[in-house]
């Protein structure tokens, strides 16, 4: 199948059928992705960067586009050649109604990308408190380490997102976890970033002596 018969004016006409893929979940066009995928169309072809139409339509809220290529067998936990994965792009854009529509198939919600960072870290980093609810509620581990053992509770702290913090704590995350490289704690990287909201909140809740 080197291409696929669509109106004659459609622009995805003289595309490779991998390509025209692609290019209608990037376009949300529902309607064409629904004739590639009925015609055989392979959900996990991978572009350039090695990344999926599902990828796409996580970062891109394209949640029916997301829901269809998912009943026709898009794996959630493809990786693109930053080892990201759909569930990693829809953290980072906090694109909550696909998070759920993936975390709800087999997606694998610890699954680190070349980084080491999992879509907690990204969701933690970036303020995303609905997400990091949402992943935390799905299992997501709120002690995996990066590759230079930084966790989750460390990135919220040094960009002073206290309420994550707080989720993160009552999700069970260390506290005391030190990364490599300065071995320092969360309440370390919040002092040195001037997050005072966040000191006061990890005093609070610091375990009490005797």
């Amino acid at each position: 199948m080197s291409h696929l018969v669509l109106d004659t004016d459609s622009p995805y006409r003289s595309l490779e059928p991998n390509k025209a893929l692609l290019q209608a979940v990037k376009e949300e066009r529902l309607d064409i992705l629904i004739n590639l995928v009925e015609r055989g169309v392979d959900t996990g072809t991978q572009d350039e960067k090695g990344r999926t139409p599902l990828f796409y339509a996580a970062g891109a809220e394209r949640v029916e586009i997301a829901s269809r290529l998912l009943q026709k067998g898009a794996s959630p936990n493809a990786q693109d050649d930053e080892g990201q994965t759909a569930v990693s792009r829809a953290s980072s854009e906090e694109n909550v109604d696909v998070m759920s529509l993936l975390l709800a198939s087999v997606a694998e919600v610890d699954l680190a990308d070349a980084e080491g960072w999992t879509p907690l870290m990204t969701a933690s980093e970036q303020g995303h408190d609905e997400v990091v609810a949402l992943l935390l509620e799905h299992g997501a581990d709120p002690n995996a380490r990066d590759h230079n053992e930084f966790t989750a509770i460390m990135l919220a702290a040094i960009d002073g997102h206290a309420d994550i913090v707080a989720r993160l704590l009552d999700a069970g995350a260390d506290p005391n976890a030190q990364n490599e490289t300065e071995n320092l704690k969360a309440i370390s990287w919040a002092a040195q970033h001037g997050n005072a909201d966040v000191i006061k909140l990890l005093l609070e809740r610091r375990p009490q002596r005797g």
